[in-house]
């Protein structure tokens, strides 16, 4: 079954490719068009960037795609963000991160 609101984008592409990187979550909800990208859901949410929705049995799962408010460009404290900017993680960047063009990529499909 296939929702009107099944892939949804809530920046422009231009600014999406701007971003170094997106988590990904799997999130439960109800609909696709009940979701709100404004509510948070998550710990430390700043931004829903987008979400690609699909049937799991009886259930509507979303691939999420979102920054935590201590993510670059909100913050450089813990992920990196050039060299002025060197971060206290392990990493450069979490390890549930994707690229903007994985995410364009999965909205596509």
């Amino acid at each position: 079954m296939i929702h009107p609101q099944d892939r949804q984008l809530y920046l422009s592409e231009e600014e999406l490719l701007r971003l170094p990187y997106l988590r990904k979550t799997s999130y439960l909800g109800s609909s696709p068009g009940r979701f709100h990208p404004e509510t948070k859901r998550f710990r430390h949410q700043a931004l829903i960037a987008a979400t690609v929705w699909y049937r799991r049995g009886s259930c509507w799962v979303a691939d999420v795609f979102w920054l935590r408010d201590y993510d670059p460009p909100f913050s450089y404290e813990f992920y990196p963000g050039g060299p002025e900017h060197p971060g206290k993680a392990l990493g450069e960047r979490p390890t549930e991160a994707v690229s903007p063009e994985d995410v364009l990529a999965a909205l596509s499909r």
